[in-house]
């Protein structure tokens, strides 16, 4: 080892520490023969940085165990005569290098690819990638075959460069013996750059997965630098073998079990241990669900796998429906008509362990299919509904757009008033399936008479009925009345008179209501003395009766200071003991009113009268 080279256990090195201006190199101490052909596999680490430097190289010359340089050299620059392969992580343009990772055979230490010594190269290290300075460990391979006379270098498997070189002839001037080594170095930008001498233990599984009790097969594949004189086998299960290839293993039970493989070098050193997971397969257990506990026409089903296995990947799903259609695939939709049907599920696993067969029968359950009836009658008088099903129904539901529910296939019910009115009927079967929803309208017929508000009028005045509610009126009794079968007869009092209104229409629905009319001398102003505004729902205002009045000119509340408190010409509006919110004192007040009675005339009264707390 020279400059900052250090020996990290058995086979490996580090040539620079991850740190500006460093060189190391590490030679092997004997010579080898170049009239010998040799691959030499080593294990490479570039390092982390993808700006760092600066690079390294296997080099083969005859000098000495003690050369090399630093900076973009490598540590290889100018050691003449020698062979370098040079893995340069940097890009130097004065000297031609190319803007990626590149790999390059070179000769005598020049490294400038300008100066066309180059015999092979550059190009890049990597296969797939410009930068193989991505913190992992990357195997070269260093092939010199001494019958063709050439010198090739692969980096993980891929072969990246190759020259046809006499090397003894023409590089060493007829002098075999050479010494093999590494060398690196960094200068303005640094990277931790190491080599091992390939001690990698390799199984080539030719089945990692079976289906137990199927034996498993191990296959050595490991590399070294050198010869491998030892191999270790471990099978995860407490058993091991020493050799290089284990004869066919059988585990006593299923599982997943790591197995371990070690090897040892001809230098004395004992490889890291690789782990590879090995399953022994168990039979899995076919299963599936259905997305619903009761399966109904118009519906779709779907079968989800259900399956489980101890010990491997189910990756095969092979169904039977009906004893026919066969499918393969995680799961099953389908829509189909009521019956009985089966469906049969086998499963394998990625291990080539296969289920016994699972077969579930199950139904498929018709969809209500309901009918309506419904004789209505007008509004007021019970109308009658009913629904019907081929099939059993346990649940009923009638929802109706005005807020009433029924949960009975049969019913009756009162409309209050006429007009139309929307339903659903919902329906669950005893099987379970719901029906679609059906909807309808029907119309309600009816009347709803209305004879008008009471009233006062003066004698013999003329009044005009205005009646509401149907089709055709009848009014009882006729007397007083210019027509007692039209809803807007006119009627002439000399005494008080209730009327009986009876209000019909096509479909046979009647309706009754009353309108009272209070005969007074008049036309005339009746103003009450006192008022109570108590809120006791008794003369809690103060108003007055105008018999024969057509229009109100003005009605006006003062108190004992001639101070105007109310004042309206609406004849319906009244006094409600306030003013501007404060409820007035107990004690005398004057109103006055004017009207004009239906013959035209002015009518004007004024009074004093009483507010009462």
């Amino acid at each position: 080892m020279n400059g900052n080279a250090e020996q990290e256990n058995c086979n490996c090195y580090t040539l620079t520490k991850d740190e500006y201006w460093q060189s190391g190199s590490v030679w092997n101490i004997n010579k080898i023969s170049l009239l010998n052909s040799f691959e030499f596999n080593f294990n490479i680490f570039p390092g982390c940085s993808d700006s760092g430097a600066d690079g390294l190289v296997f080099v083969l010359q005859p000098i000495s165990t003690s050369v090399g340089t630093d900076g973009e050299g490598m540590g290889y620059s100018n050691v003449s005569p020698s062979i370098g392969v040079a893995i340069d992580t940097y890009q130097n343009a004065e000297i031609g290098d190319p803007v990626y990772d590149h790999i390059t055979i070179h000769r005598d230490g020049i490294i400038n690819h300008r100066e066309t010594k180059d015999l092979a190269g550059p190009v890049m290290a990597l296969a797939n990638n410009e930068n193989i300075e991505d913190c992992n460990w990357h195997i070269l391979t260093i092939v010199w075959d001494v019958n063709t006379l050439t010198l090739s270098a692969s980096i993980d498997g891929v072969k990246r460069v190759e020259a046809e070189v006499d090397l003894v002839n023409e590089i060493f001037n007829g002098d075999p013996m050479v010494f093999w080594g590494f060398t690196a170095a960094t200068g303005g930008e640094k990277n931790h750059q190491r080599f091992c001498t390939s001690l990698n233990p390799g199984i080539n599984m030719l089945n990692t997965t079976t289906c137990f009790p199927e034996p498993i097969y191990f296959k050595d594949s490991s590399t070294s630098f050198g010869e491998i004189l030892q191999w270790y086998w471990d099978f995860g299960d407490g058993n091991k073998f020493e050799g290089q290839h284990p004869p066919p293993y059988y585990y006593s039970a299923p599982g997943t079990y790591q197995a371990k493989l070690t090897i040892l070098g001809s230098d004395g050193c004992l490889s890291d241990t690789l782990i590879y997971t090995v399953v022994a397969g168990s039979e899995p257990e076919a299963d599936f669900i259905f997305n619903e506990e009761v399966l109904c026409e118009n519906l779709p089903v779907i079968i989800s796998d259900n399956s489980k296995v101890a010990h491997g990947t189910i990756n095969s799903r092979n169904w039977t429906f009906n004893n026919e259609e066969e499918f393969n695939s995680n799961s099953l939709t389908f829509n189909k008509p009521p019956g009985n049907y089966n469906i049969k599920l086998e499963v394998e696993t990625a291990e080539g362990c296969k289920s016994q067969p699972v077969v579930k029968n199950f139904d498929i359950y018709p969809q209500p299919k309901v009918d309506i009836n419904s004789e209505v009658e007008c509004a007021g008088l019970p109308s009658f509904f009913s629904a019907s099903s081929e099939i059993d129904i346990k649940e009923w539901l009638w929802e109706f757009s005005d807020g009433y529910k029924s949960v009975k296939p049969a019913f009756t019910r009162e409309f209050k008033f006429p007009g139309s009115y929307e339903f659903i009927l919902k329906s669950l079967s005893a099987a379970g399936c719901y029906s679609e929803n059906m909807n309808a309208e029907i119309f309600i017929p009816g009347t709803n008479a209305y004879a008008g508000a009471d009233t006062v009028v003066a004698r013999f005045q003329p009044v005009q009925l205005q009646a509401t509610g149907g089709k055709y009126y009848q009014w009882l009794p006729s007397n007083g009345l210019s027509s007692n079968e039209i809803s807007n007869p006119v009627a002439t009092l000399s005494a008080n008179q209730k009327y009986r209104l009876i209000v019909s229409d096509d479909y046979g629905c009647s309706s009754e209501d009353e309108i009272e009319i209070k005969v007074f001398e008049g036309p005339e102003i009746y103003i009450p003395n006192a008022f109570t505004p108590d809120n006791d729902g008794k003369n809690d205002r103060f108003s007055f009766l105008a018999p024969g009045i057509l229009k109100l000119n003005y009605f006006r509340v003062f108190n004992r200071f001639g101070q105007l408190l109310f004042q309206t010409s609406e004849i319906n509006d009244s006094w409600d003991g306030n003013f501007k919110g404060n409820p007035q004192p107990a004690g005398t007040y004057v109103t006055e009113i004017a009207v004009t009675d239906y013959n035209g005339k002015v009518h004007v009264k004024k009074n004093s009268f009483i507010l009462i707390r």
